[in-house]
């Protein structure tokens, strides 16, 4: 091998000829073990010009002039990275902004410390690790102890984001081998479980749904349906559950895809309509239909009529009773067929009514039954 040194300037510059014509250059070593290797314990090369755009280019290309070109952008003071392919400029691919440290990938304006942009097709941005071990991105303040961690378990096949602080709080997983997603817990055991986390000050909301897009239409939803096919051209599903706008809490179903209908309704003030979306005015449950049961239990606060069989109750005379019927057409204190019609029957106030006319009618057998007696006994005397 031979070697060639020149001394400038106190650096030494060795050029060192091997057999092979392969040329090694060695700035501030006599042992290059490159095709330029250069040491020193300052600043080590130092690329400069006066053009008024760009300073300092480096080409790092293949021998049909693929690769990239290195140099800083004077004009807007950022460091280019330039792609080549056969000699031909594929643009600046990566920017390094000087002032503000800003990478740029696919763009030489990053708006912040890494931007991706693409004008051709999406922006991707890919961190991979090995077999059966973690690929994490972190989200942090300066210091790295707040902040949330994005992270991919290779072992368990699972990707979740979590709490970068003193509760490291598990946000959502998703199992990509059951497909189940879990809130608040990394262990989901259905396709979505929501579990509330320990340290929340947050209201007692384990799902909460809000639709802002239209003031006037502004419902929140849920959809239910066993199959695609059954969600009709509207977005129709077989049934529904939700929130509608000066409503209230709604139930739908329909018969068929496009004929979703409210089946009950939960208003402000608790009450419950089941069959109208209108609830009776003073009522806490109305129903447009008819209802089957086993039993009904009313309970009443006035009292009920026994006190028809005290000794100060004032029993109507039958005159006085065939009067009111004479008059009015209906028994006293028994409301019209009219009066029915209108406004319904209170079905506890209505069983009291009816009970306070069958003590009184028994007051009246028990008075008709005690004048027969004493005409019995007048007639046998007789």
């Amino acid at each position: 091998m031979h070697k060639l040194k020149f001394a400038l300037y106190g650096m030494m510059i060795c050029i060192c000829v091997p057999i092979f014509a392969q040329q090694n250059v060695g700035i501030g070593t006599t042992d290059p073990q490159e095709k330029l290797h250069i040491f020193s314990n300052s600043p080590a090369l130092l690329i400069q010009n006066d053009h008024t755009s760009q300073s300092g280019r480096i080409a790092l290309r293949t021998s049909n002039f693929t690769g990239y070109d290195m140099y800083y952008k004077t004009d807007q003071d950022y460091l280019a990275f330039e792609g080549f392919e056969s000699g031909n400029s594929l643009g600046t691919q990566m920017a390094i902004q000087l002032s503000s440290g800003n990478v740029g990938i696919g763009t030489i304006q990053p708006e912040a410390n890494l931007h991706i942009s693409t004008i051709l097709g999406n922006s991707k941005a890919w961190i991979t690790s090995g077999f059966n071990t973690n690929s994490e991105l972190a989200l942090a303040e300066a210091f790295g102890s707040l902040g949330v961690k994005l992270l991919y378990n290779g072992l368990t096949d699972q990707f979740s984001i979590s709490e970068i602080g003193p509760f490291a709080e598990t946000f959502m997983v998703i199992d990509r081998n059951s497909t189940n997603v879990g809130f608040g817990t990394d262990s989901p055991a259905g396709p979505i479980e929501i579990e509330r986390i320990s340290n929340s000050t947050l209201p007692n909301y384990m799902l909460l749904l809000h639709n802002n897009t239209n003031a006037n239409l502004s419902n929140a939803m849920i959809g239910f349906s066993a199959s695609a096919a059954e969600i009709g051209s509207g977005g129709f599903t077989p049934a529904a559950i939700g929130f509608v706008r000066d409503k209230g809490l709604v139930f739908r179903s329909s018969t068929g895809s496009d004929d979703t209908q409210t089946r009950m309704l939960i208003d402000g003030a608790g009450n419950i309509s089941m069959g109208t979306e209108t609830p009776a005015t003073g009522h806490k449950l109305s129903v447009d239909g008819k209802i089957a049961c086993e039993e009904v239990r009313v309970e009443l606060s006035d009292s009920w009529p026994d006190y028809v069989f005290s000794q100060s109750y004032n029993l109507p005379t039958l005159g006085e009773v065939r009067s009111h019927i004479t008059e009015k057409g209906h028994l006293p204190g028994i409301p019209s067929a009219r009066e029915v019609e209108e406004n319904g029957l209170v079905v506890g106030e209505m069983q009291r009514n009816m009970m306070e006319k069958i003590e009184e009618l028994t007051l009246y057998i028990l008075q008709q039954d005690e004048r027969i007696k004493k005409l019995e006994t007048q007639l046998k005397k007789d």
